[in-house]
């Protein structure tokens, strides 16, 4: 350009204009030009979403569309290739499945360990192998609903199971027996399992037999399971056994089931009780079906993962399998597989945390379990406590027989689990205080002692037990032990006797009730005799304890007649393990009775009499019935009637005269093999039979097969402390 010519006007910048808003012009970052934008929306701030000119590029799409995601996408398109296979399915079985599904199950197989028979679970490919129509459509009806509604819910790979429509699965209702509704997946052998597992329950006619005969019978003592539920839960069952859907069924359940079943069964068949409740036709099945129980037992417990997962029903199993009326069998068996259930009952117990469950603990604090209802902190109360306290129960009646066993300076502290409990014992609830399906009011204060509850007999059993282990700890230290002492002891004792008789004051009993309460009141009355053996003793050379040897006899006489009372109102015991106590009982009393005599001469006439009867009551003693259970029960009778015709024949002839010379006696009795005309059954070896001594048998929870020898030496020693508890464990 020439100095001459004059400057051209510069053109202007062209204006860019602003099209994303002011929110993301700020932030320099990229918008949608959508009103609010996409930016804005995802940080919450749609309403400071502005333009310059006010007027967005884009319209942003309503507020109620939601875009989904690629994944929601990809879902819906599995779903939809699913429900293309539904419908192939369906067209499949129109084509060439006849109208009626066959019965899932025949009759019980006969199960296995290493060959497992019975019906197998339906096939997961095709319909055709033993899936019921319904159940198809209403897999394909299912799957259209939750496609018409977006469902995308991910399915397990793998076998899968949906349970049909008519099938109570509902996650608010208890009780419950059903798990796994959500869609839960079994490893395939687990399903095959729980189809074996349901063979094996017997059918429902004689199942309802068995159920009934618990709560009649054995669970009227050892009470685990409330009967109202228990019916509920069964009605469950009953609604989806011959259907697929069992396998939504929870395997700790059908190990309860079972377990009460199996006890029932086998008390039947022990006590010779088959009558019209039992087709006589069923009978050849009986026998192999307790096999059957026991096996599918063990799968049960399997199936639940009873060693990995903590259950309340798999503790209510075990305690109903190894329950006090079955442990002459049980922990007597080559098996020994009621020490271990007990112990598994005790690390479930322990780690449900049940006892340690204090009035303190609040209720946002309790275990919770399917077996427990919602919103019920004091049915989780109670019902931990009697569990609970059943395994300190059976803990304490060891500790006192090893205890006694041992003797003098020999006693040692025992670690028991009771030890660790700090739970409360039960109270006297109803089972229908703490649980009511026709009402929701719950009873928030227990019962009077005089009331009649499902759980008073384990009350006292439970008070019986605390006494015989405080007294035979007592016993051995006599320093602390005064005649004050033990009549402060003798009052305790004697008031729960008293409150346990007011039951029959007060109430109607059963004949098994009744068994129950002469039973207890001969226990209360052996902790009598227990307490005040030692001063019995010093009674006939010191007068001071004068009182000791009366309430001792007393004690004697009451436990007699109690027994005699028992025999002559009900011919036949339907508890075999309470026929055992009485027997045990009666020849302690009788025992005394014969010390009495020998140191007094004016009463042997009135002494003998009794042995006499009592000898009787043995002779005209019969068993239950052909089973394993007889052997015990023919050597109690067969014992006891040695000891009593010893005992009458020695005050006739010629007594001992003096402590030492009743010990040596005693001792020499109990050495003394078994006559053969007071055996009323062949036994294959003869020679254990004769030689099977009291220590062994009266030990009802140790080894038949052991025997605990005598300790003449260490008796001798210190003749005023004559300890028979070494002979007849005191019970």
């Amino acid at each position: 350009m020439s100095s001459g010519e004059s400057p051209s006007p510069r053109a202007p910048k062209r204006r860019r204009v602003t099209v994303s808003c002011l929110a993301c012009n700020k932030r320099k970052v990229r918008c949608d030009r959508t009103l609010p934008c996409y930016n804005c929306r995802t940080r919450n701030e749609s309403d400071k979403c502005e333009y310059i000119d006010g007027n967005p590029h884009n319209r942003a799409p309503p507020a109620w569309i939601d875009i989904p995601p690629s994944v929601e996408v990809e879902s819906l398109k599995d779903r939809m290739k699913e429900l293309e296979g539904h419908i192939g399915e369906l067209v499949n079985l129109v084509k060439t499945n006849p109208p009626t599904a066959p019965s899932v199950f025949p009759n019980p197989p006969t199960l296995s360990y290493t060959n497992l028979s019975g019906p197998s679970r339906p096939a997961d490919s095709t319909p055709s192998s033993g899936t019921p129509r319904s159940t198809t459509l209403d897999k394909t009806f299912l799957a259209l609903d939750d496609l018409s509604r977006g469902s995308t819910s991910s399915r397990p790979n793998g076998p899968s199971f949906n349970p049909t429509t008519d099938a109570p699965f509902h996650n608010n209702l208890w009780p419950n027996i059903f798990v796994g509704v959500d869609g839960a997946v079994r490893p395939p052998h687990s399903e095959q399992m729980i189809y074996d597992i349901v063979s094996s329950i017997p059918k429902d006619d004689m199942l309802s037999v068995l159920i009934d005969h618990h709560h009649d019978h054995d669970g009227a003592y050892w009470h685990f399971v409330q009967r109202d539920v228990l019916e509920m839960e069964i009605q469950q069952f009953t609604s989806v056994r011959s259907s697929a859907d069992i396998l939504l069924i929870d395997p700790a359940w059908l190990a309860l089931l079972i377990a009460i079943s199996r006890a029932s069964l086998h008390s039947l068949l022990s006590d010779d009780q088959l009558d019209a409740n039992i087709l006589a036709s069923d009978d050849v099945l009986l026998r192999p079906m307790e096999g059957h129980l026991e096996t599918a037992f063990d799968l049960a417990l399997h199936c639940a993962r009873a060693l990995h997962e903590p259950q309340f029903r798999i503790l209510q199993a075990l305690l109903v399998f190894v329950s006090q009326q079955q442990f002459g069998w049980m922990i007597g068996s080559q098996k020994r597989t009621g020490l271990l259930w007990r112990e598994l009952a005790i690390s479930i117990c322990k780690q449900l945390r049940l006892h340690l469950i204090t009035d303190e603990t609040p209720d946002q604090e309790l275990p919770s379990d399917l077996a427990f209802p919602p919103n019920s902190p004091l049915f989780v109360r109670e019902w931990s406590s009697r569990l609970t306290h059943n395994l300190v129960f059976v803990d304490q009646v060891m500790e006192a027989i090893e205890t006694d066993r041992r003797g003098g300076d020999t006693v040692r502290p025992m670690y028991t689990f009771g030890d660790l409990v700090t739970t409360p014992r039960p109270r006297n609830f109803r089972d229908q205080d703490l649980w009511n399906p026709r009402s929701k009011y719950t009873h928030q204060e227990p019962h009077p002692s005089f009331v009649l509850t499902e759980t008073i007999w384990q009350i006292h059993g439970f008070r019986v037990a605390h006494f015989w282990t405080a007294i035979s700890q007592s016993v051995r230290d006599p320093a602390t032990l005064t005649p004050e002492v033990v009549q402060a002891i003798d009052s305790e004792v004697r008031q729960g006797d008293f409150e346990l008789l007011s039951l029959r004051s007060g109430h109607q009993l059963k004949e098994v009730e009744d068994v129950l309460l002469e039973s207890f009141h001969g226990s209360y009355q052996q902790r009598i005799i227990r307490l005040h053996r030692h001063f019995f003793l010093r009674s006939y050379s010191d007068q001071t304890y004068a009182f000791s040897q009366a309430a001792a006899l007393a004690a004697a006489r009451t436990i007699i007649k109690g027994h005699k009372e028992v025999q002559e109102k009900h011919r036949t015991y339907k508890i075999g393990y309470l026929a055992l106590v009485f027997f045990s009982h009666h020849v302690s009393a009788a025992i005394l009775l014969f010390i009495h005599g020998c140191f007094m001469a004016d009463e042997r006439v009135r002494i003998r009499a009794e042995l006499e009867s009592s000898l009787d009551l043995f002779a005209k003693a019969k068993p239950p019935g052909p089973s394993d259970t007889q052997h015990f029960w023919l050597l109690s009778v067969a014992r006891g009637r040695l000891f009593i015709r010893a005992m009458s024949e020695a005050l006739f002839h010629d007594p001992p005269g003096d402590l030492p010379a009743i010990e040596k006696f005693m001792i020499d009795l109990n050495d003394r093999g078994v006559e053969a005309n007071d055996l009323e059954f062949a036994s294959d070896d003869p020679n254990n039979v004769i030689q099977f001594t009291l220590p062994s048998f009266f030990g009802v929870l140790d080894d038949p097969n052991l025997v605990y020898p005598s300790l003449p030496n260490a008796a001798m020693q210190n003749p005023a402390q004559l300890d028979w508890d070494n002979m007849f464990k005191g019970f």
